[in-house]
């Protein structure tokens, strides 16, 4: 084999090898979803529960990350408050405080922890119901 040859051969199997080690961050499956821009209330069996969902469908599949602003992020950062005890403010700012209180969460709650919040993260999570206790209802 020339060395062109043996060139051509070791690069393609680099690339083949490349291609295979791709590593995805955990928050980047969350980018099939729409951003959460408000709340949708459950009628479950421990109470009411609100959480965060997408109005342009009414999916609770939704998700929210570092730079979003809406009352979505205000019920988020309600329960990672009440619920998980994180010392954050209820400010609708989904900044570097809730991102590391979501993380967090999902590390105690066994998901993948990058920080942002989405399908996984909301059935794994306990919610706030109306009665004041904090349930997972894992839907």
């Amino acid at each position: 084999m020339n060395l062109r040859a043996k060139t051509a051969s070791v690069l393609g199997a680099a690339a083949v090898a490349a291609a295979s080690l791709v590593v995805v961050p955990a928050g980047t499956a969350h980018a099939a979803y729409p951003t959460c821009n408000s709340n949708k209330n459950l009628d479950t069996s421990y109470g009411n529960v609100r959480q965060p969902y997408y109005t342009g469908t009414g999916s609770r599949n939704c998700v929210l990350g570092v730079g979003d602003d809406s009352i979505a992020v205000t019920r988020l950062q309600i329960v990672l408050r009440d619920c998980y005890g994180r010392n954050i403010t209820a400010d609708s700012q989904y900044g570097k405080n809730t991102r590391d209180a979501v993380a967090y969460v999902q590390n105690y709650e066994g998901v993948p922890a990058d920080g942002t919040y989405g399908p996984l993260t909301r059935k794994a999570m306990k919610w706030k119901t109306s009665y004041g206790s904090c349930v997972r209802l894992g839907i």
